[in-house]
């Protein structure tokens, strides 16, 4: 019997890039557990104008919902998502 593994092509920590509205782009570690609450957590440490209770964050034209994990929306090494 094959024992089951975690698949090579799944990190459990990498960086993704957000652009902001201002322009500016920061390089977040995350990991596919995280959700997007999560992640504007991590945003808002990194830059205080990056309210996590204002923001919205886009991946591949949809808007990302609070409670969803980074895994849902199919997120990968070196992705770009928008924050508006």
């Amino acid at each position: 019997m094959a024992e089951s593994q975690p698949a090579a092509h799944s990190p459990s920590k990498f960086c993704i890039f957000i652009k902001t509205v201002r322009g500016k782009t920061l390089a977040v570690p995350v990991s596919l557990d995280d959700s997007v609450r999560e992640l504007k957590a991590k945003l808002n440490a990194q830059d205080s104008s990056l309210s996590p209770e204002a923001g919205m964050l886009h991946y591949n034209g949809r808007q990302m919902e609070d409670d969803l994990t980074l895994q849902h929306y199919e997120v990968t090494p070196n992705s770009f998502l928008y924050h508006t």
